[in-house]
């Protein structure tokens, strides 16, 4: 099953199109995040989740090594302001996998060049939920009304 993680960086300086940031998960997750190896990153400077948020901004973002995700900022902000920022289609780790040292990392680097080194780092420790991942969904049945295939049809689906 795939999740979403959002985060939040209070800003101490200015980020502009020029800066990254990337997001290491912990070894809970499996390689390459997922098994298309596909995720979505979307950036907002308003604190509404951005599953419904007009104002997010999409970010081209890309699965580097195994854990590790570059997010290309999409948006200039101001220091004094918080920077939200999601990732769509990572794999949810069951509980069972999640250990104390299981950390996820986010590096902010000012200038697109992580070879001189990342202006901000921080981490924050993974938790198990209460309960496990959700498992397979089983459909017990379907209809389709009406039943031409090019036509606008009422899709009902019964769990």
């Amino acid at each position: 099953m795939l999740a979403y993680y959002t985060f939040s960086v209070l800003l101490d300086t200015t980020i502009t199109s020029d800066s990254r940031l990337y997001v290491e998960f912990p070894y809970s997750l499996p390689a390459w995040i997922n098994d298309d190896q596909q995720v979505e990153c979307y950036m907002r400077t308003a604190d509404n989740p951005s599953t419904n948020d007009v104002t997010s901004i999409e970010s081209f973002c890309q699965v580097y090594e195994e854990r590790r995700i570059v997010i290309y900022t999409s948006l200039n902000a101001t220091a004094g302001s918080t920077l939200y920022f999601d990732v769509f289609n990572v794999e949810q780790p069951l509980s069972t996998n999640i250990t104390l040292s299981s950390y996820v990392s986010v590096a902010l680097d000012l200038d697109s060049n992580i070879t001189n080194g990342v202006y901000e780092y921080g981490a924050v420790e993974e938790v198990s939920p209460s309960t496990d991942s959700i498992g397979t969904i089983q459909m017990l049945g379907a209809t389709a009304s009406p039943a031409q295939l090019q036509a606008s049809q009422n899709i009902t689906i019964t769990f």
